[in-house]
């Protein structure tokens, strides 16, 4: 008989709180290993490979430099998408597997440009 998924909340509650002195040494014997920094690399890294496979410039006017460069639904909607996921990392998932696109980069100034005349401001 298949779990519901309260019933399977109910479970991973009560062990964690039956556990929790264990897990709680594990995750901070984690961080001291790792490092607060080590989530901050990991989105660097993943932001930078989906701006390579992206093409790595803004296909309006070709600036290329990483730090301005922001990834674009072609059809809009991107306030959409971010707001269904839990956090910014999804979008550079979504452009690596080709989920929920087309997706373009655009720099900062092309992308508000691109919103402004499509009346995509707001959302």
């Amino acid at each position: 008989m298949a779990l519901t998924r309260d019933e399977k909340l109910a479970r991973r509650r009560a062990h964690h709180w039956a556990n929790r002195e264990r897990m709680n040494a594990a995750s901070k014997a984690w961080y001291q290993k790792n490092g607060a920094g080590q989530s901050r690399r990991n989105y660097r890294e993943l932001r930078a490979r989906a701006l390579a496979f992206l093409g790595g410039r803004c296909v309006q006017c070709g600036f290329d430099d990483a730090r301005a460069l922001q990834i674009d639904h072609v059809h809009g909607g991107g306030n959409k998408e971010r707001k269904s996921f839990r956090g910014p990392a999804y979008i550079n998932y979504n452009v690596l597997k080709g989920v929920g696109g087309p997706y373009q980069l655009l720099c900062a100034n092309c992308n508000w440009i691109k919103r402004a005349e499509n009346n995509e401001v707001g959302g």
